[in-house]
């Protein structure tokens, strides 16, 4: 009787997450972005097909023209061929200059994390329990805990979402409540190794944590607060025996990238977080989800508080990890709490 009520409980769960996604994937079609209205002009459009141009960036934002160009004069970061195409574009670009403006060109990590690890650990448990205040945002909500947190920069912070957007994603899954879990983190960088290892600690609790990437320190491992941190400077690591594996805008459907080993061990929890709507739509078509069931599509409570501009369309902006994907084992048993 239980097993089979737990399969009619399955089966039902997959068909509301298929619902769910399939409702999500309507919207996307129909929705039009924040800042661009996501316009691109006939003249662009044609122009596009017969080569690879960055719209606003290397060509005209408008008509894609790669005449002489001129820049916003209040942002400095779209251009333009002409005024006629400035002024066409003038009411999509209002959205986007604004932020544009408050928006480095140079982007980075934070080189020392000294300041980081002033933060307490219990300001992070903190934040993990009072998701209200946090989804109005959570820097802010991170400072009204802590003032010593308006001491950091905006890389910092963006270094600090990292951990934070990690441990939302396992406090979900209530199986990995237990101490001594084992942690992956898929394709990191320099912004995950910049994270102080009691960081790591206070967000994700008891844990050995593994990270790879091309860009780590080889072979290195670090200890505290009943943490240990490895990194490791590989392309995957092909064990079963994790609970948990997390990727930071991994390009599940980028020809450019291969994760079918590091995605083999089938009993493992995924969670995935992309920068924009389209790159999740586009990664929850991917071949390597097919044996794994949806359990939660969200915005990331804890995105990277810095903007970005596109490096294709000058008009888009982006926040880094906005969105949260959360796939089951096919043979799981768990279910995402209310």
């Amino acid at each position: 009787m239980v097993v089979a009520f737990r399969s009619v409980y399955r089966r039902n769960l997959r068909w509301r997450c298929a619902q769910s996604n399939a409702e999500f994937m309507a919207r996307l079609a129909t929705r039009r972005k924040r800042h661009t209205q996501g316009v691109v002009y006939p003249a662009a459009r044609a122009r596009l097909l017969r080569s690879d141009r960055r719209l606003g960036l290397d060509c005209c934002a408008v008509c894609a023209r790669r005449k002489v160009l001129v820049a916003c004069r209040a942002c400095g970061r779209v251009r333009y061929c002409s005024k006629a195409c400035l002024q066409t574009d003038k009411p999509i670009h209002e959205g986007a200059c604004i932020l544009l403006r408050q928006t480095d060109e140079a982007e980075g990590h934070a080189s020392s994390s000294s300041r980081i690890k002033l933060l307490a650990p219990e300001t992070v448990k903190w934040l993990l329990g009072h998701r209200t205040l946090v989804r109005q945002s959570w820097v802010a909500a991170l400072i009204a805990a802590d003032p010593k947190a308006a001491e950091l920069s905006h890389v910092e912070l963006s270094v600090l979402s990292y951990p934070l957007s990690a441990a939302w994603a396992a406090s979900l899954v209530p199986e990995l409540v237990p101490d001594a879990r084992k942690v992956l983190v898929l394709g990191a960088g320099p912004a995950e190794a910049a994270v102080p290892a009691s960081c790591w600690a206070a967000a994700l609790g008891r844990c050995e944590l593994v990270l790879v990437g091309p860009e780590l320190p080889a072979n290195a491992r670090v200890s505290a607060d009943n943490i240990s941190v490895v990194y490791r400077r590989e392309r995957y690591v092909r064990r079963d025996d994790y609970a948990l594996v997390i990727g930071f805008n991994l390009g599940l459907t980028c020809p450019d990238y291969d994760w079918s080993d590091a995605l083999l061990p089938r009993d493992a929890t995924l969670a995935f977080f992309t920068n924009t709507e389209p790159e999740l739509a586009f990664d929850l078509e991917s071949p390597l989800l097919r044996r794994r069931v949806p359990n939660l599509i969200a915005r990331n409570l804890f995105h990277c508080p810095r903007w970005r501009q596109s490096t294709t369309i000058a008009n888009d902006l982006y926040r880094k990890h906005s969105w949260l994907a959360l796939f089951e084992p096919l043979n799981g048993g768990w279910h995402r709490p209310s």
